[in-house]
C-alpha cells in the first residue's frame, strides 16, 4: 500500500488494537521528512482479567467510566518487558526520503528502503538505506490488546507458527512458537467469573519488576476489589450440539514477533 501512494503523502498505519498520538509539533517533523516513532504500551484491566470491552454510549451518555480508558487503566510494558519483544512502533511514515527512494515495511515494527527482497529478513530498528530521514520519538503508543478475544486469536497463532515449524524448520518460526507459548502461559481461566485472568506468577513478576506503572490511590478507590481464582481450571471446551465451524486453512506470516 505504501508503493502506491504519491510521493509527498504519509502513512499513519495503526492495528485495531491501537490507539496512535502525536506532538504539537508534528507539522514541523513533517517539514523535515522526519519519521515518527512511539513506544508500546499494553493496557491491562483493572481485576487483572481479559474483559470485553464494553460498547460506548452515545456521546451525550458519555462520562469518565464509560472511556476505554477507564476500563483498561493500567499500563504496562508487557510486550518489552515480560516478553523481551520489539515494542517501537512507527506512527508516521513518509512516502519517500530525500533522495525520493520508496520506504518499505519490513514488518511491523521496522521500515526501509530498498527492494522487499533484500530487506525480508532484515529487522531494522531505524530507517535503514533512507536518506535525510531522522527519527523522531513520538508519544507512546497506546495498546488494548488483552481482552476476552486474545486466547482465542493467540492460541490460532500458535496453531498457525507449530505447523510453519515443522514443516520449515526455519528459526524465526520456531521462535515465535516459542514467543506466543509464553504469553499464552501467562493466562488461566476462572471458573468465578467465567474468563481469563493473569496468572499469580504474572501479576507478581510484572508487579515486582515494575513493569506496571502504579495507579494512583484516588484511582484505585474506583474500582471494585479484583476477583480470583487460585485454584483456575482449564477453560470449558464448546458444547457439542452446537455446529462446529469448518477449520480455517493455515496461512504463512511472513511477520513473526520480533527478537
Amino acid at each position: 500500500f505504501l508503493l502506491s501512494l504519491p510521493n509527498d503523502a504519509w502513512l499513519v498505519y495503526p492495528d485495531l488494537d491501537e490507539f496512535f498520538a502525536f506532538p504539537c509539533e508534528v507539522l514541523e517533523i513533517m517539514d523535515q521528512g522526519g519519521l515518527l516513532s512511539g513506544q508500546m504500551v499494553d493496557r491491562v484491566a483493572y481485576d487483572w482479567h481479559l474483559n470485553s470491552l464494553r460498547p460506548l454510549p452515545r456521546a451525550a451518555k458519555m462520562n469518565n467510566r464509560s472511556s476505554i480508558d477507564y476500563q483498561f487503566p493500567r499500563s504496562c510494558r508487557l510486550t518489552g518487558g515480560l516478553l523481551d519483544t520489539n515494542v517501537n512502533k512507527y506512527t508516521l511514515v513518509p512516502a519517500v526520503d530525500a533522495a525520493g527512494k520508496r520506504l518499505r515495511y519490513i514488518n511491523a515494527h521496522s521500515v526501509a528502503c530498498g527492494t522487499r527482497r533484500m530487506l525480508r529478513h532484515v529487522h531494522a530498528q531505524k530507517a535503514m538505506n533512507c536518506e535525510g530521514v531522522t527519527i523522531f520519538r513520538g508519544p507512546a503508543v497506546a495498546h488494548f490488546g488483552f481482552t476476552k478475544i486474545t486466547i482465542p486469536v493467540l492460541e490460532r497463532k500458535l496453531a498457525t507458527y507449530k505447523a510453519l515449524a515443522r514443516t520449515s524448520g526455519e528459526l524465526r518460526h520456531r521462535n515465535a512458537v516459542e514467543h506466543y507459548r509464553k504469553l499464552r502461559d501467562s493466562f488461566e481461566y476462572c471458573p468465578l467469573t467465567k474468563s481469563f485472568q493473569f496468572t499469580r506468577k504474572a501479576r507478581r513478576l510484572l508487579m515486582r519488576k515494575r513493569y506496571c506503572d502504579p495507579l494512583p490511590p484516588h484511582l484505585e478507590r474506583n474500582y471494585a476489589p479484583s476477583r480470583f481464582c487460585f485454584e483456575p481450571t482449564k477453560a470449558p471446551r464448546p458444547s457439542l450440539r452446537k455446529s462446529t465451524p469448518r477449520p480455517r486453512a493455515l496461512v504463512e506470516d511472513d511477520d513473526p514477533p520480533d527478537d
